[in-house]
């Protein structure tokens, strides 16, 4: 049995189960218990993600983990870092900055694809974004922007009025393009997709090819954009799986055997995308005792 380490998996466990599904034995390292993934995996309870290296080294050893797949956007960082002769599920320590910083990501776009940066102008709507900020939090816009009058720790977005997409992809190990799933953004919730459709949109797939592939992008990666009348604009990637991909991956966007291929000597799958599929979310009530008795999982501090 191939053991893999999800690197805060927390909410992910539609994810988990598909892994598990195809013989996967999935641990998954939190800062704590009450995290609904520990219904399907074994949580390991370790330090904050800036005292972690040695902390997820030793679980790597102690547990015999194959395969490590970071599922935050911190996670991704710490993942890119680890010492380990293990695959690690990750693009390079730059890549990961780049997309993790939203000012530097800005400037890579600025840099290599202005057209679809979606850069504030005086007396436009903007949107303030944080700089390090995740799932849609702390998020606020105002009706005029104002060049000098940007927030500290913010990074400012002209405010799109358009179509909100998806796009799952997934580069293998040498950070050649396989494919990509668009997909719309048709209700979220806390930065989370509730309803979706998949597409047929080979303008996405090819932006979203050449940018990642520009960054530089290797296995699953999330790519955000806004469509108005005008262009796309690139709002974020993230180099991970994103809270959607599952989706994808139900699709046709076969992630695991493409991870198998890449790592252990797997058979390359036939990617085969099923267009015209919608997704509908359903919330799920997750119940925890105050003293966290009873429940599977081990600490590791």
């Amino acid at each position: 049995m191939i053991n893999i380490l999800f690197l805060g998996g927390g909410r992910r466990v539609e994810l988990a189960q598909r892994f598990i599904k195809r013989g996967y034995s999935i641990f998954s390292y939190e800062s704590s218990f009450d995290v609904p993934i520990i219904e399907v995996a074994t949580v390991l309870i370790g330090s904050n993600w800036k005292s972690s290296f040695i902390e997820i080294e030793n679980i790597i050893r102690e547990y015999n983990i194959d395969l490590v797949i970071p599922l935050q956007d911190e996670a991704v960082i710490i993942a890119a870092c680890l010492r380990t002769d293990i695959p690690i599920l990750v693009s390079d320590l730059k890549t990961a900055v780049t997309c993790f910083d939203k000012y530097s990501f800005g400037e890579f776009i600025l840099n290599n694809f202005p057209e679809h940066y979606p850069i504030p102008k005086e007396s436009q709507e903007v949107l303030f974004k944080p700089r390090f900020g995740y799932g849609s939090r702390d998020i606020f816009y105002k009706e005029s922007y104002e060049w000098n009058n940007i927030p500290d720790g913010y990074i400012a977005q002209r405010k799109i009025k358009g179509i909100e997409y998806s796009v799952d992809s997934y580069f293998n190990k040498y950070g050649e393009w396989v494919d990509s799933v668009v997909r719309t953004r048709d209700r979220i919730s806390g930065g989370e997709v509730f309803s979706s459709c998949i597409i047929n949109n080979d303008r996405l797939r090819f932006l979203t090819k050449e940018i990642n592939k520009r960054l530089g992008i290797k296995g699953p990666s999330n790519t955000q954009w806004i469509v108005d009348k005008d262009r796309e604009w690139l709002l974020e990637i993230n180099a991970r799986f994103g809270g959607g991909y599952t989706f994808s991956m139900e699709a046709g966007l076969d992630a695991i055997s493409l991870i198998e291929h890449d790592y252990f000597e797997g058979p390359a799958p036939i990617i085969n995308i099923q267009y015209d599929l919608k997704l509908e979310r359903s919330y799920r009530d997750h119940y925890f005792g105050t003293k966290n008795n009873g429940y599977l999982g081990l600490s590791y501090r």
